[in-house]
């Protein structure tokens, strides 16, 4: 699970339910307060931090546009700044940030939202431990290219030196196999768990989760993959049959 900043629960309850957890991070300019979000991450037992890249601002989104997102009043984001003044996202953060999260935190560090395999490159030679590529669900920039257009491109990059992850547009278990075998060691699953939240709470969360499993195995077997380990590109078609 990755717990978010703008989350309404705070990490420790998260950590309270025993469940394995990588610590999502928007970063503000306040350093103080970053760094006892960290902090408290780690105390939590957090995996990992997983800083989220590709926000360096609020886009024009036109679908907010003409149905606003409102967030109720009694909802709040319990990790960001007690001053508002403080909370925004910080506009100029560089690779320099790296280097001052491994001065605050133990922690593996998780860079995601890339999608150029340079910066694949240069995540790998600062020691970042995986990557996660991502177009933010096409949120951020809607012409963006898609995560499965780059993935193999990632791949080639950083070879063996990192974890990479694939996120955007997974909405199956067919989807989840399809990231794999183009090399992907795991696979982000975002919307239909808050499709199934807001259909049926707890149990539609849990519904989702079974539906997207069952069709992961499903496919594999009908792929012929006895073990996750056996799913790879043999199994897809890189070009149109002749």
């Amino acid at each position: 699970m990755l717990p978010c900043m703008y989350a309404s629960t705070t990490v420790e309850d998260v950590a309270a339910e025993g469940v394995s957890f990588f610590m999502q991070l928007y970063f503000s300019a306040d350093r103080r307060h970053m760094e006892s979000v960290l902090r408290r991450a780690e105390s939590a037992g957090a995996r990992a931090l997983c800083l989220t890249v590709d926000h360096a601002g609020m886009p024009t989104r036109l679908r907010e546009l003409r149905r606003p997102l409102v967030i109720p009043p009694e909802v709040e984001f319990v990790h960001l700044d007690p001053d508002p003044v403080r909370r925004g996202i910080d506009r100029s953060l560089t690779w320099d940030v790296i280097e001052w999260i491994r001065g605050v935190s133990s922690l593996p560090i998780v860079l995601k939202g890339l999608l150029h395999p340079e910066d694949g490159r240069i995540a790998s030679e600062l020691g970042v431990d995986a990557v996660v590529v991502s177009n933010h669900g096409g949120r951020q920039l809607d012409a963006a290219v898609s995560s499965y257009d780059v993935l193999g491109r990632f791949l080639d990059v950083v070879g063996d030196e990192m974890e990479v992850y694939a996120d955007g547009g997974i909405r199956s278990g067919n989807d989840l196999v399809k990231v794999l075998a183009l090399g992907a060691k795991a696979g982000l699953i975002g919307r239909p768990v808050w499709w199934g939240l807001a259909s049926g709470g707890e149990a539609g969360v849990r519904r989702v989760i079974e539906l997207i499993t069952t069709e992961f195995e499903e496919v594999m077997r009908l792929c012929g993959a006895a073990s996750v380990d056996e799913i790879d590109g043999d199994i897809l078609f890189n070009e149109p049959p002749s």
